[in-house]
């Protein structure tokens, strides 16, 4: 079973958080943050960064700011909208917010420009369906937590989330295991 391992950083101060529509991949036509797979060498943190450097147009987060949120641990054995093989795989993705930043969100190749939704006004029902179930909570959270999802079902073409565990807390253990 392949482990794939990312990052993905929202934009976000004072209850508000930039979010930009994917052109492409696993992200097309969803809202989402920016981020990508974890190169060789570079810390987790450090693909956040190059990842939102890279799909913003040029913004240039600050690494101090960086918060983590969340990480969630996606369970699958079917093919995923975006990838090129159909395979069982594990995807370990941890979200932080960047409070400090340089630069303005610009389309991309990757996304559409940012858009600016408070925190109460998050376009769920256009998110990639797990982010629905979890991304308000982890916005507001004072302490990072672990979601574990299985995908199970298709509808429409699209895989849906099938069960979500939550865990208080990131346990690196259970991050390994995955």
């Amino acid at each position: 079973m392949e482990k794939v391992t990312c990052s993905v950083v929202f934009l976000s101060r004072d209850g508000w958080v930039y979010l930009a529509r994917g052109r492409k991949g696993m992200n097309d036509g969803y809202f989402n943050g920016y981020g990508g797979k974890q190169e060789v060498g570079e810390t987790i943190a450090e693909s956040g960064i190059r990842e939102t450097l890279e799909e913003s147009g040029g913004v240039k987060v600050n690494p101090d700011s960086l918060r983590k949120i969340c990480v969630l641990i996606s369970h699958s054995d079917k093919i995923i909208k975006g990838l090129s093989r159909p395979q069982a795989r594990t995807l370990i993705v941890h979200f932080y917010i960047a409070s400090k930043w340089a630069g303005q969100p610009k389309r991309t190749e990757a996304f559409e420009e940012a858009i600016r939704f408070d925190f109460d006004k998050l376009p769920l029902d256009q998110m990639l369906p797990n982010n629905r179930y979890w991304l308000a909570k982890a916005l507001r959270s004072t302490q990072p937590f672990v979601v574990e999802v299985w995908y199970e079902t298709e509808r429409d073409g699209k895989k849906i989330p099938e069960r979500f565990t939550f865990h208080r807390q990131p346990d690196e253990k259970l991050i390994a295991a995955a």
